[in-house]
C-alpha cells in the first residue's frame, strides 16, 4: 500500500472528508486528492502535520514506501537517488531556449520520495498557491506519453520560450487545453497542443530550505 492510500484510508476512518482535512492543513481539496492518488506526495513538514491530525505516526503513513523518517539515513546513496536542481524560476515570463536552460549551471540534490523524477527547480509566484508556494521547488518528471491525462500539475514548456506551470484541463477544441491556476485571481487560459515543446507532471515540492 502506498502513501496516498494510506492517507486516504486513515482519513476515512477519522469519518473525514477530503474537504475537512485540506481546510485543517490549510491546503487546497486538490491537494489532498493528489496525495491519494499518489501524483504527488507531503514533504516532511506535512507529513508530521498528518500524523497529528490522523492520530498516527509517521511510520504508520509511510509504512514501506521509502520516503523518509527518523529511522533513514538521508546520505544512504542505495536508497535515494539523486537529480538535478536548477536554481531558476518556472513562471510565465520570457525565457531564454529550452535547450540553454537545461544545460545552465545547476547541482545534484537527494529528493527522498522522489526516486523517479528527473528534476527540480524553482517556483516563482503566487498562481498555483497553495499547492506550490513562491520559494518553493518543484520535482518534476518528464511526461513521456502520447495524450495528456487531465486535471494534474504540470510544467509546461511552450514554443514561444516561456515555461509555466499550472493544472492542465481539456480546451475547448481537440487542438487546445486550458491552463488553470489553483489561485483563481489568475483566470484560465488555452493554448494550442502544437505550442507545447514539452511537459513535465509536478511530482511534488520540498522547501528550498531542506537542500
Amino acid at each position: 500500500m502506498g502513501i496516498g492510500e494510506k492517507i486516504r484510508d486513515l482519513r476515512i476512518e477519522k469519518r473525514m472528508s477530503q474537504k475537512e482535512l485540506a481546510e485543517k492543513m490549510g491546503l487546497a481539496v486538490a491537494t489532498i486528492s493528489s496525495y491519494e492518488v499518489n501524483n504527488s506526495q507531503p514533504n516532511i513538514e506535512k507529513l508530521i502535520h498528518l500524523s497529528k491530525l490522523l492520530d498516527v505516526s509517521i511510520d504508520e503513513i509511510v509504512g514501506n514506501s521509502g520516503y523518509p523518517t527518523n529511522h533513514i539515513n538521508s546520505n544512504d546513496s542505495t536508497r535515494i537517488k539523486t537529480m538535478l536542481y536548477y536554481d531558476l524560476d518556472a513562471s510565465a515570463g520570457n525565457t531564454s531556449m529550452f535547450e540553454t536552460w537545461m544545460q545552465s549551471e545547476c547541482k545534484e540534490i537527494s529528493v527522498p520520495g522522489f526516486g523517479d523524477c528527473d528534476f527540480a527547480l524553482n517556483v516563482w509566484g503566487d498562481s498555483m498557491f497553495p499547492s506550490l508556494q513562491n520559494g518553493s521547488i518543484a520535482i518534476c518528471k518528464e511526461w513521456k506519453q502520447s495524450f495528456i491525462e487531465y486535471r494534474h500539475i504540470y510544467l509546461i514548456i511552450t514554443c514561444e520560450n516561456h515555461r509555466m506551470i499550472k493544472y492542465i484541463m481539456p480546451g475547448s477544441s481537440d487542438e487546445t487545453v486550458t491552463c488553470e491556476s489553483e489561485n483563481k485571481f489568475y483566470p484560465p487560459f488555452e493554448i494550442r497542443r502544437d505550442e507545447i515543446l514539452k511537459l513535465y507532471i509536478v511530482k511534488g515540492s520540498i522547501e528550498r530550505s531542506s537542500i
